[in-house]
């Protein structure tokens, strides 16, 4: 089974573009990549609402490994949103 990032903005090309499809069956669950998604979704969301980020809107690899990174150590999306764009400057957290 193959998913594809969905942020929640499928109408708008750019954004979709930014997230690459992955190769997930048999390392996640279907429930798993559905919680992914949805935190991811709220991480974007919260970093529009705050200012960081203005549609349309490409990700850096640094800005991923980041957001990974976040999720991994179990920040809600306002929290990562604000660690993220901290770090921005700075370097890549991993």
């Amino acid at each position: 089974m193959t998913y594809s990032y969905n942020l929640g903005f499928a109408a708008d090309d750019a954004i979709q573009a930014s997230h690459p499809t992955c190769e997930l069956e048999g390392v996640l669950s279907d429930d798993e990549v559905v919680q992914i998604l949805r935190w991811t979704d709220e991480w974007l969301k919260a970093a529009i609402d705050l200012g960081f980020v203005e549609l349309p809107h490409a990700l850096e690899e640094s800005m991923v490994a980041n957001i990974r990174a976040c999720y991994r150590m179990k920040m809600n999306p306002e929290e990562a949103v604000f660690f993220c764009f901290r770090l921005r400057d700075e370097s890549q957290l991993f």
